[in-house]
């Protein structure tokens, strides 16, 4: 059913429009019914003086008067204007658009200045500025800035023959990545592949020779120091070492006290001492 009014729809069994207020009830002809009978539904009964003083100046302010409680039928239903919800959907579309807007930015303000880092880095590996790369490169969290700042190392490495090193760098590098995103790194990262690859046995084999030389170097070194020690003496030493060590004495001068023997061993400007046969004492002589 349409309101004779405002022209919008309204529920079939409402008596007043819920947006304008008008009666929805059809009225009969003066001579089909000259004494209408009054009911509790009618329309003087229905509505106070407020609410008919109102519905008389329909004319003058009918949104308001729609919006008023007091002008909708006992059973009609609130319903808001389509022009009201779709001002509700706008505010709340903008509303989003400004607690969105400004991470928005930041993300894009974010990944941008990561580009911007990365292809000042590449510019710097390909002018072999290995080491200005690596402090760009030094703070990146990304897997490609990671994947740069080992490169430009190996790079780095590779370019005072420390190969070993190159490689370590290199075995964290995504390769095949690097060379399809620069491509003018490619004959450069092939090249240094190439040699670590060509190189990597004898490297092993002369690596394993190093260390089977150091661990040899070690070893005698080790034997070098026992033996000096050996033939030195040592406060803690037994006193059967002294004549290893230094040979018979000059004079030996026995003191005997309690059961305990201090002995005093004479040699040309060295005085040792014992106690119960154990080196307590050494005095040297200029």
């Amino acid at each position: 059913m349409f309101c004779n009014q405002c022209g919008e729809e309204v529920p079939e069994d409402s008596k007043f429009c819920p947006f304008c207020g008008a009666s929805t009830v059809k009225r009969k002809r003066k001579d089909q019914n000259p004494e209408p009978q009054k009911n509790e539904d009618s329309h003087d009964d229905f509505m106070d003086e407020e609410v008919k003083k109102n519905l008389r100046n329909i004319g003058k302010n009918p949104k308001a008067i729609g919006k008023n409680p007091k002008f909708m039928g006992k059973d009609s239903k609130n319903h808001s204007s389509p022009t009201s919800e779709l001002k509700r959907k706008i505010v709340l579309l903008i509303i989003s658009t400004l607690i969105v807007s400004p991470f928005l930015l930041l993300w894009v303000h974010a990944q941008n200045k990561e580009k911007e880092t990365l292809n000042q880095a590449v510019q710097q590996i390909e002018s072999k500025q290995y080491d200005d790369a690596a402090v760009t490169l030094v703070t990146m969290d990304s897997k490609e800035g990671k994947d740069l700042y080992n490169l430009a190392e190996a790079f780095k490495a590779f370019g005072k023959k420390d190969y070993d090193l190159a490689d370590s760098y290199l075995k964290d590098v995504s390769i095949e990545t690097m060379e399809n995103r620069y491509p003018d790194l490619k004959d450069n990262i092939d090249a240094m592949k190439t040699k670590l690859d060509d190189t990597r046995e004898a490297r092993k084999k002369a690596s394993l020779e190093k260390y089977e030389a150091d661990q040899k170097q070690k070893k005698a070194e080790a034997q070098q120091r026992a033996q000096e020690y050996q033939n030195t003496l040592h406060i803690g030493d037994p006193d059967n070492k002294i004549v290893d060590v230094m040979g018979l004495p000059e004079a030996k001068n026995t003191t005997q006290v309690d059961g305990h023997q201090s002995v005093q061993w004479v040699y040309k400007n060295v005085y040792i001492y014992t106690d119960d046969g154990i080196i307590s004492a050494i005095q040297k002589f200029e």
